[in-house]
């Protein structure tokens, strides 16, 4: 019968539309995989990056830290260096105020 026959056609095309469904779900699960791959990669990659990123900042805080302490040092230098240059300025002031700077700090000839 010809109904029959049309039952039998429409089967075979729902079974053909059923496969190519079929075909293009692996595919697209295919496709997933490789993109979470890939995602899980990039994720790994930013990760790595940031890592790098940092133990580069670490070291260039703990860099400016050494550097702030050496310029505490530098400045303590200085100033007590200013402090001398004021206690000799005041003893020389001294000195000159009593008329010995002529003879106190006449260079000293070499001897030959």
């Amino acid at each position: 019968s010809a109904e029959a026959e049309q039952s039998v056609r429409r089967m075979g095309e729902l079974q053909s539309l059923i496969g190519n469904q079929e075909a293009e779900i692996l595919r697209l699960n295919a496709l997933v995989e490789v993109l979470d791959e890939k995602h899980h990669k990039q994720i790994r990659l930013m990760d790595e990056a940031a890592e790098r990123w940092k133990m580069k900042r670490d070291a260039a805080q703990a860099e400016t830290e050494e550097c702030k302490v050496q310029l505490a040092r530098r400045e303590e230098v200085i100033s007590k260096h200013t402090k001398l240059i004021q206690e000799y300025q005041s003893v020389l002031d001294v000195v000159k105020s009593v008329g010995g700077a002529s003879t106190a700090f006449k260079p000293v000839k070499p001897q030959t």
